[in-house]
């Protein structure tokens, strides 16, 4: 009787790892910027965060990305919609800071609050890069 013989596993190709990083950072949802109540300073969590995020935009040029800022929790309108405006600006420039080119950053100040969650935050939305 003959010994049998080890089947070979089956070889699967697979995406070099550039293109399987990006891939997958364009899939990945970045987390919330969130805020203590009448502050625009980011906290060290929000700036590893940010960091991230600032890394998937820099490895995948063919992504930008949209500040959505939701109106603060201050006595005015008037005072929310400047204090998330400042908000954004503080996420936009963190991220301008790590080498994002800024054409890539769109902010959009919200009118209405979210139906969930903070008001004293800054979403970052990826969107694909616009066609130029």
């Amino acid at each position: 009787m003959t010994p049998a013989k080890p089947e070979a596993a089956p070889q699967v190709a697979s995406k070099p790892p550039e293109a399987a990083a990006s891939s997958a950072s364009a899939n990945e949802k970045p987390a919330s910027i969130n805020f203590a109540p009448k502050s625009s300073d980011l906290s060290k969590e929000d700036m590893a965060d940010l960091a991230k995020l600032a890394g998937m935009l820099k490895q995948n040029r063919e992504l930008r990305v949209q500040l959505v800022a939701y109106p603060a929790s201050e006595p005015t309108e008037s005072d929310a919609r400047a204090r998330s405006f400042t908000r954004a600006l503080a996420v936009r420039g963190y991220l301008v800071g790590q080498g994002v080119s800024a054409e890539r950053i769109d902010v959009r100040l919200q009118t209405n609050k979210p139906s969930e969650g903070s008001t004293d935050r800054v979403d970052p939305v990826l969107l694909p890069k616009s066609p130029s």
